[in-house]
């Protein structure tokens, strides 16, 4: 295949649907927002998230949009922040803590996985740390092994933390 025949980014997110954990995140907002804007034809992007303080996760969703970062989106195509569809769970549960419903939803049209959820504090209780970074990207793994049209996993990992080496095994 030569470069050419290649389709540009915006081409290839074309219609394609999105799964992202740790999405209300500094990373996963910077995601949403770029492909929201920069790939303007992309399918609806599902969010993994959690009930929290009483929010639901639509209310959740709204906040997380309601920041600067959001300004141009809003500006040049508003009607995409309505491809942000919520997929209520948490990565430190078994099978994500999601429904049947939307495991299958997930399964059947899902072409491209995000998993960005991590703990990342040095401060964090070490049982929620290994759940979260550890038994999550088990459970989100165990996913993508049944998504049907799954073309791209991306995992973006906390490897940050062993910066100081120059080869981690």
């Amino acid at each position: 295949m030569n470069e050419s025949s290649l389709p540009s980014i915006p081409e290839y997110f074309k219609g394609k649907n999105v799964f992202v954990t740790g999405a209300t995140g500094f990373i996963g907002k910077v995601l949403i927002e770029k492909l929201l804007r920069s790939c303007p034809e992309v399918g609806n992007i599902y969010v993994l998230i959690r009930e929290k303080k009483g929010k639901d996760p639509v209310k959740r969703i709204q906040e997380m949009t309601d920041v600067a970062l959001f300004d141009v989106l809003k500006k040049t195509y508003p009607d995409n922040l309505r491809k942000i569809l919520p997929i209520i769970g948490d990565v430190t549960q078994i099978n994500l803590g999601i429904s049947s419903d939307d495991r299958k939803k997930l399964v059947n049209e899902v072409h491209i996985v995000y998993h960005i959820a991590a703990s990342i504090r040095f401060d964090d209780p070490l049982k929620y740390a290994i759940l979260m970074n550890t038994r999550g990207t088990r459970e989100v793994l165990r996913l993508v092994k049944e998504i049907k049209q799954l073309e791209v996993f991306m995992h973006l990992s906390t490897t940050y933390c062993n910066i100081d080496r120059k080869v981690i095994k």
